[in-house]
């Protein structure tokens, strides 16, 4: 309940708090990744395409990067 209710909080901070929760590099971002409310949202094929998306971007990103 408790991570329950610090999502809530990330949530009410608007899209951008939550992309850092779900990004950010910490013991707090990671333990609330551990403790999601997002389970179930999307469906195994989104969750797959999303991942792929990502690992693509990020695979740009870091050719890019000086």
């Amino acid at each position: 309940m408790p991570w329950l209710d610090v999502w809530e909080q990330v949530i009410d901070a608007g899209a951008e708090a939550v992309v850092r929760a779900l990004v950010a590099d910490t013991a707090e971002s990671a333990e609330l990744r551990q403790n999601s409310p997002f389970a179930g949202v999307l469906t195994d094929a989104e969750r797959r395409k999303a991942l792929a998306t990502f690992r693509a971007v990020d695979a740009k990103t870091r050719d890019v990067s000086p």
